[in-house]
């Protein structure tokens, strides 16, 4: 339990969930209404979802080694992992080693596929993250905008990773068939502006949540600098963003032809928007610990459902093009 706290499991599963759901349930049957296939084998795909876990899971035990002090000031002692039930360099260790294991497959990925420029997404990746620990997550928004971005990335790199060698492979295909391969670029960053903008929001939550420690420590976190009254201000537009935008989506994209996708409208209203509702409700009421961690989690179960939104996705393509 102390491993499964310290790399964030379900985080890093959400992660390699994501990267898969947008390869089999997005881009694959999009292709696949066009008569084409993925062209990247499933060995390179795999290394670059554990790839891209590891490197994830490598970042929250940095920054819990680098937090361990402030932890004991922010949550009770038994949810203290580094220093506490784990020896801190042991975590340095793994932490090490972490990176070194995603820096290889991520080298096998970009190897199979052809695009090094994935690989070098990784170093780059492994600094940010390191620096986020040690210098941007005390600097006002940086540290915040820094990993909502890493978080928008994941949807994106799928597509990075997946569609030139399509296009190359299709090339003569797509030009002569006038086929427009945007409507994936949409869908992937749909998701991608999904997962930054909530992704913001949560983690000025968690500054929220961590007033206390933040403010011992002399950081310019949002609540520290502008006041908590402003950080909830600033969380409660970035989701009422969120929720307008996908009214906005079912509105142009799935009701225009007349006939409403009744399956997207019930998962967007159980799922996303009555979720949404309640989350900003309880911002607007929230005041102590606690309820700031509530708010985290709730969002964090928001964010999933929009990855999961998904599968409903190759569902409705499927219906709608079967033979």
């Amino acid at each position: 339990m102390s491993y499964i706290k310290l790399f964030r499991l379900p985080n890093v599963l959400m992660a390699g969930l994501t990267l898969i759901l947008m390869r089999y349930a997005i881009i694959a049957p999009i292709l696949s209404v066009y008569e084409m296939n993925l062209q990247l084998e499933f060995s390179a795909f795999l290394a670059y979802v554990v790839a891209t876990m590891l490197l994830a899971a490598s970042g929250y035990a940095i920054n819990d080694y680098y937090d361990r002090n402030l932890d004991l000031i922010n949550r009770k002692a038994d949810d203290v992992v580094v220093g506490n039930k784990i020896p801190a360099q042991r975590v340095l260790l793994i932490y090490r080693i972490l990176n070194l294991v995603a820096l290889i497959l991520a080298a096998y990925a970009a190897y199979k596929s052809g695009i090094w420029l994935l690989f070098f997404c990784f170093p780059v990746m492994i600094g940010l993250l390191y620096y986020y620990t040690t210098t941007y997550k005390k600097q006002l928004l940086t540290g915040n905008i820094i990993v909502s971005i890493a978080t928008a990335l994941v949807p994106v790199a799928v597509y990075l990773f997946e569609m030139p060698p399509v296009i190359n492979h299709y090339r003569n295909y797509i030009i002569s068939g006038a086929i427009n391969t945007g409507v994936i670029s949409g869908w992937i960053f749909g998701f991608a502006i999904f997962a930054f903008l909530s992704g913001l929001a949560r983690e000025i939550i968690k500054d929220m949540e961590d007033f206390e420690g933040d403010k011992f420590a002399g950081r310019d976190t949002v609540p520290i600098v502008w006041g908590l009254k402003w950080a909830k201000g600033i969380t409660i537009s970035l989701l009422s963003m969120v929720f307008l935008g996908i009214v906005l989506i079912f509105v142009f994209y799935f009701s225009s032809s007349g006939k409403p996708d009744f399956i997207t409208l019930s998962y967007f209203t159980a799922f996303l928007l009555i979720p949404l509702g309640y989350e900003i409700f309880q911002l607007v009421k929230s005041k102590t610990v606690a309820d700031y961690k509530f708010c985290g989690d709730l969002l964090k179960l928001i964010m999933l459902a929009g990855v999961l939104y998904a599968p409903i996705v190759w569902y409705i393509i499927q219906k709608t093009f079967e033979s």
